[in-house]
């Protein structure tokens, strides 16, 4: 059986396909979760939660992949995994910031002697004040131009940030898959163009 019989029947939520996909893409799965740990190694410690957020890569990938969009399978579970991998990589991180802010006495924290404050500084960009107010200023025009979408515009931009697939979002708006994908092209676009005209 090959792998596209496999994301189809596994679309269908046959067990059999979920459990025959995972054996056939966990070399790649493991490489990944290996290559976050090598840039990372304080990752070490969560192998089992990388490989679990791996796996639900997988079941998301299997989901949203596209046959018509050139690219195999492969090389689309490869990107959707990497993107699980640099998302988990960021939470720990900043969950490793957090307890390291709790560890410092207030007396220590102020002290400008003290060569910790300025690693705190550079590593949490929002202690610093332009940077919040560019940031500040960047969203309000993001919801000023959602604001300006149309309702069906709206809907595509909602199911779209919610992780849809393609095919469920096509069929709860009436469409087809190709009609989503054209009209979440243009939408990404309007957004971007509004928020870099006024930036």
């Amino acid at each position: 059986m090959n792998p596209y019989e496999l994301l189809y029947m596994s679309r269908t939520g046959d067990t059999y396909a979920v459990r025959a996909l995972f054996n056939l893409y966990k070399p790649i799965l493991i490489h990944e979760v290996k290559n976050a740990i090598d840039a990372c190694p304080c990752l070490n410690i969560y192998w089992d939660d990388l490989m679990q957020e791996g796996m639900l890569a997988l079941y998301k990938a299997a989901d949203t992949y596209r046959e018509d969009r050139g690219s195999s399978f492969a090389t689309f579970l490869t990107i959707v995994i990497k993107n699980t991998m640099i998302t988990y990589t960021r939470t720990v991180k900043r969950k490793q910031l957090g307890r390291v802010n709790h560890m410092y006495s207030l007396d220590s924290m102020i002290s400008e002697n003290n060569p910790a404050i300025e690693t705190l500084e550079q590593k949490n960009r929002l202690s610093d004040p332009e940077y919040v107010l560019r940031m500040n200023q960047a969203r309000d025009r993001l919801m000023e131009q959602i604001s300006k979408l149309n309702p069906r515009e709206q809907q595509v931009l909602l199911s779209w940030m919610n992780g849809n697939s393609y095919s469920s979002s096509a069929q709860e708006m009436g469409i087809t898959p190709k009609q989503f994908d054209g009209r979440k092209q243009r939408v990404r676009k309007k957004i971007k163009k509004s928020i870099l005209e006024k930036a």
